[in-house]
C-alpha cells in the first residue's frame, strides 16, 4: 500500500513538473512575442517621427529657397536699379515712384510680405508698402547699414520689433547703382510675418496626434532659444530658452547640431520621444516630439492583451495537466482495483483448497518455526 502510495505521489509531482514546464515557456514565448513587438512598434514611431522631422526639413530649406529667390529678383536688376537711382536722385519723380511702388506692392501682395522698405545710404526709409505699416525695427536699419557694406543678400533672422512687439524675418537686399554697379545706393527689405505661414506650418502635424509638436530652435551663447510658439506654453517665441547642458532637453541636444532620434524630458517636464534635425544652411534646429506616454499607450493595450491571453494559455495548460493527472489517478485506481479484486479472489480459492485439504497442513514462520496457520485436517 505504501509503494502505491509513493507511486501515486511521484506521478503528481511529475504533471506538476510538466505543467510548470508548460507555464514557464507559454510565459517566456509571451515575454519574447510582447518584446519583438515593442521592439518593432518602437521602430515604427521613430521612423514616423524621422519622416516627420525629414518632411518639415525639406519644406523649410524650400521655404528660405523660395525667400531668397524673391530677394534675387531685385538684386543687381538693372531696370530696379535704374528706377531707384531715378527715385533717389529726383524725389518728384513721379513716374519712377509709380512704377517702384506697383512693382513692390505686386511682390507684397503675390508672395504675402508683411511690408516691403526702400532705404538710402543712411538708412531712411524713402518708401514702404503697404504705405502704413508698422516701421522696421532699429536693429534691422543697423543691419542695412552693413549689407551696404558688403553688398550681399542678408537674412535677419527671427527677431523682434519694439515698436509692435511682434517677431519678424527680414531679407535685406543691396541695391547697386545701375550706372557704376560697384557702388551701392540703398537697401530693399523684405519683411516676413512669421504667423501668416511658417509658425502655422511649423506647428502642423501630418497624423491625428494628442501629444506631438514641432519646435524650431537656435544657438545664442551657452543656451538654446524657442524660436515660435508651443503647442503646450504660450509667449515662448524669442523668449523661452534652457542652458545647452540640459542633455535630457531634446532642443538643448539640437542646438549644437546633434541629430538623430533621443528619449528626453521636454520643456514641460514630460518624458518624450524626438527626432531632432538641423536645417541646412540656416542657423535653425528642428524638433519634432511626442510625449512618451502617448506611444506607450497602445503598448499597455497590447501587454494587457498579452497578459491575458498567456494566462489563458497557462489556465488551459493546468487545466489539460488536470484532466490527465486525474485520468491517470483514476487509471492507477482501476488498476489497483482489479489488482485488489484478484488477490481476494485468489485468496479465496487458496482458502477453500486449503482447508478441504485431506492431509494436514501446517504453515510456520521460516525463522522463529511459530504455527502460523493449519487446516482442520
Amino acid at each position: 500500500m505504501k509503494r502505491s502510495d509513493d507511486r501515486k505521489n511521484r506521478t503528481g509531482m511529475v504533471f506538476l513538473f510538466i505543467f510548470f514546464g508548460l507555464a514557464a515557456g507559454i510565459s517566456a514565448a509571451g515575454y519574447v512575442a510582447y518584446d519583438s513587438y515593442e521592439q518593432n512598434f518602437r521602430e515604427v514611431v521613430e521612423r514616423q517621427l524621422s519622416a516627420i522631422a525629414e518632411l518639415k526639413i525639406d519644406q523649410l530649406v524650400e521655404y528660405r529657397k523660395e525667400r531668397l529667390g524673391d530677394a534675387y529678383i531685385f538684386f543687381k536688376n538693372p531696370a530696379f536699379c535704374s528706377l531707384v537711382r531715378q527715385f533717389f536722385e529726383k524725389r518728384n519723380n513721379v513716374n519712377a515712384h509709380r512704377q517702384l511702388h506697383t512693382w513692390l506692392a505686386k511682390n507684397q501682395a503675390s508672395y504675402s510680405y508683411n511690408g516691403m522698405f526702400l532705404l538710402d545710404v543712411r538708412g531712411n526709409v524713402r518708401m514702404s508698402v503697404p504705405e502704413k505699416t508698422t516701421p522696421i525695427a532699429s536693429m534691422i536699419q543697423n543691419e542695412a547699414l552693413e549689407v551696404l557694406r558688403l553688398g550681399t543678400i542678408t537674412i535677419q533672422e527671427f527677431h523682434r520689433n519694439e515698436h509692435d512687439q511682434k517677431i519678424y524675418l527680414t531679407l535685406l537686399v543691396p541695391i547697386a547703382d545701375d550706372t557704376d554697379p560697384s557702388r551701392q545706393i540703398g537697401v530693399l527689405l523684405l519683411r516676413i510675418d512669421p504667423e501668416a505661414y511658417l509658425y502655422p506650418f511649423i506647428q502642423t502635424w501630418p497624423v491625428p496626434s494628442r501629444t506631438s509638436e514641432t519646435l524650431i530652435v537656435r544657438r545664442e551663447g551657452n543656451d538654446v532659444l524657442f524660436l515660435n510658439e508651443l503647442r503646450f506654453q504660450k509667449n515662448t517665441a524669442l523668449n523661452l530658452r534652457f542652458p545647452l547642458s540640459n542633455e535630457k532637453l531634446p532642443a538643448a541636444r539640437a542646438a549644437p547640431g546633434y541629430s538623430g532620434i533621443m528619449e528626453g524630458v521636454d520643456y514641460r517636464g514630460e518624458a518624450v520621444i524626438a527626432a531632432l534635425r538641423s536645417v541646412p544652411n540656416s542657423p535653425w534646429f528642428l524638433v519634432a516630439r511626442t510625449d512618451k506616454s502617448e506611444v506607450d499607450e497602445p503598448l499597455k493595450g497590447r501587454l494587457w492583451l498579452m497578459i491575458l491571453l498567456v494566462g489563458a494559455l497557462v489556465t488551459g495548460s493546468g487545466a489539460v495537466v488536470s484532466v490527465a493527472w486525474r485520468h491517470q489517478r483514476n487509471s492507477f485506481y482501476r488498476n489497483q482495483y482489479k489488482l485488489t479484486k484478484a488477490l481476494q479472489s485468489s485468496e479465496t480459492r487458496y482458502r477453500r483448497l486449503f482447508e478441504s485439504a485431506k492431509d494436514g497442513i501446517l504453515i510456520l514462520d521460516a525463522e522463529t518455526g511459530k504455527i502460523m496457520d493449519v487446516n482442520p485436517y
